[in-house]
C-alpha cells in the first residue's frame, strides 16, 4: 500500500525584477491524500458492494505518517468501531488473523506517489512495505488466514464459503523482499486448493515501466500459474507477452501488433490512430479474441497441455474522436473478455458507451465486479485427486459460459459507473451494491 498526493497545478505568472514575466514553474496549490493500490482498489469495491470487510495484509510504518494512513485505510475499506472490526498486527504467531485490517508496524517511512497532472514521482524503495520482513507473513499466516472458509471449517454453512485472493503484480517488483512474501501467498494458496480449501486466486499482471519490465515480471509469475483460477492481463502486455511465448510472425500477433500505436494508458484504444478496419469494438474484439486464444495454446504447449491454467482476462475500452467540450474526455465503449481454454467469452455484444469523467482506471473495480459475479456461481468442479490433494483433488471453481458473461457484465457496469462518478482514475470506486443492481436492471 502508499499513500498517493494528487496536486492541483498553479500556472500563475512569475514577476521577477528587471524582467518580463515568464510561467510559474508548475507547483502545487495544494495536496490532496489518499491511499492507491490495486489490491486496495478491488477490496475497498467490493466493500462498498456490501462484502464483509476483506483481510487487507500490509505492512506499514508506525510512525504518525503511517497512522495517518491506516486511518485512511479504515475508511477506504469501510472499517469503524461502530462495525467491531479492529485492525489485526499480522504477526507469525498470533494464529488466525482478524478481518479488516491486517497490518505488520514497524519504524520507516510510508511508501508515496506524488502525482501533479500527468506526472508522477515515486518514493517507495526505503518503505516498510519495501523493506519488509518475510517472516512476518509465513505460511503459516496464509494458511490460516485462507482455510477459514476451508475443509477444516467447523460446520457446512463455513465449508461452502468461498475464499477469494487478489494480488497484483506490483509486490515483487517492488524489492526481493516484498517478492518472497508475494510468491509464499501463492504457494500456500495452491496448497491450501490441493487440500480441499475453497480458494479462489486472482493476479492482475499489469506492469507499469516505473516498477519493472514484463520479462522480469512473467518469469516471476509462471512458477505459479497453477494456483491462479484467473490471470488478468492488460492490452499493454498482450503483445509482449505474445512475442515473450510465442512466433513472431504469428498472423494474431500481427493484428495484434497494428493496435499498439493507438493504445493509451493500460486499456485505452483511441479509435482514430486505429486502422481504418479496427475502428469499431467488433473488431477490435475479434483481435484481442483471436490474441487471448494464441496466448492459451502457448501456455498450454509450456505445460504440456495440463489443464490446471487460469482463466485469461482482459478489459477494453474503445474511446471515440468526439468531445462534448473541449478539454473533457471523449465518450468510450467498455467490455471485456474471458479465455476458458478453446472458448472466449466476451461482452463486445453489450458494450457499455459512457461519457467518464476520467479517461483511465477503472480497471481495478471491473474486477471486483467480476469477482462479485463469480461468488454468485454455483457449479463446482473438483478434478481427480492430485499430488498432496486429499481424495477429492484441487478446489477449482467451475463457472459456465453464461455465467462468467454474467460476471464479465457486471463487472463492464461497474467500471463504467466507478469512471463516470471519479475525477481522478486513483479514486476508489464509490459504488454500492443497490446501485450497481439498479443500472444492471435497466
Amino acid at each position: 500500500n502508499e499513500v498517493e498526493l494528487e496536486g492541483d497545478e498553479n500556472e500563475d505568472p512569475l514577476l521577477l525584477p528587471g524582467l518580463a514575466a515568464r510561467p510559474r514553474p508548475t507547483m502545487p496549490r495544494a495536496w490532496s491524500r489518499t491511499v492507491a493500490g490495486a489490491e486496495l482498489n478491488v477490496a475497498a469495491a467490493l466493500a462498498r458492494l456490501g462484502w464483509p470487510a476483506p483481510a487487507f495484509v500490509s505492512a506499514l510504518s508506525s510512525s504518525r505518517l503511517g497512522q495517518d494512513a491506516e486511518a485512511l485505510l479504515r475508511e477506504a475499506l469501510g472499517i469503524t468501531a461502530a462495525d467491531g472490526i479492529a485492525a489485526a498486527e499480522g504477526t507469525a504467531e498470533g494464529g488466525p488473523p482478524f478481518r479488516g485490517l491486517v497490518l505488520r508496524r514497524a519504524p520507516g517511512k510510508v511508501g508515496t506517489v506524488h502525482i501533479t497532472g500527468s506526472t508522477k514521482v515515486y518514493e517507495r524503495e526505503d518503505s516498510v512495505f519495501s523493506r519488509l520482513d518475510p517472516g512476518w507473513f509465513p505460511e503459516d499466516f496464509w494458511r490460516s488466514l485462507l482455510v477459514l472458509g476451508g475443509v477444516e471449517a467447523a460446520d457446512e454453512l463455513a465449508r461452502r464459503s468461498l475464499t477469494f485472493l487478489h494480488m497484483s503484480g506490483v509486490p515483487p517488483l517492488v524489492s526481493p523482499n516484498a517478492a518472497r512474501v508475494w510468491a509464499t501467498a501463492l504457494q500456500s494458496a495452491r496448497a491450501a486448493k490441493e487440500k480441499g480449501a475453497r480458494v479462489f486466486v486472482t493476479l492482475e499482471l499489469t506492469p507499469r515501466r516505473e516498477f519493472g519490465g514484463y520479462l522480469e515480471l512473467w518469469m516471476m509469475t509462471v512458477p505459479h500459474l497453477a494456483s491462479l483460477d484467473v490471470l488478468v492481463l492488460s492490452l499493454n502486455i498482450m503483445s509482449p507477452l505474445c512475442t515473450l511465448l510465442g512466433d513472431r510472425t504469428s498472423p494474431e500477433l500481427t493484428r495484434l501488433d497494428a493496435t499498439r500505436p493507438a493504445l493509451q494508458g493500460l486499456d485505452t484504444l483511441v479509435a482514430t490512430r486505429l486502422p481504418d478496419e479496427l475502428r469499431s469494438v467488433a473488431a477490435v474484439d475479434g483481435v484481442l479474441s483471436d490474441a487471448l486464444k494464441e496466448i492459451r495454446r502457448f501456455l498450454a504447449a509450456s505445460a504440456g497441455g495440463s489443464a490446471a491454467l487460469p482463466a485469461l482476462l482482459v478489459t477494453a475500452k474503445l474511446a471515440e474522436a468526439k468531445r462534448r467540450a473541449p478539454g473533457e474526455p471523449p465518450a468510450q465503449s467498455r467490455w471485456s473478455l474471458a479465455c476458458t481454454g478453446t472458448e472466449v467469452i466476451s461482452t463486445a455484444e453489450y458494450a457499455v458507451r459512457h461519457q467518464p469523467l476520467a479517461p483511465d482506471g477503472g480497471t481495478d473495480a471491473w474486477l471486483a465486479g467480476v469477482i462479485d459475479g463469480l461468488a454468485a456461481a454455483s457449479a463446482v468442479e473438483q478434478p481427480g485427486c492430485e499430488e498432496g490433494g486429499d481424495g477429492s483433488g484441487p478446489f477449482r471453481l467451475g463457472v459456465s459460459a453464461e455465467a462468467w458473461g454474467r460476471a464479465l457484465r457486471r463487472g463492464d457496469r461497474l467500471a463504467a459507473m466507478k469512471q463516470d462518478r471519479c475525477n481522478l482514475s486513483s479514486d476508489l470506486c464509490p459504488v454500492s451494491r443497490a446501485e450497481l443492481e439498479k443500472c444492471t436492471a435497466e
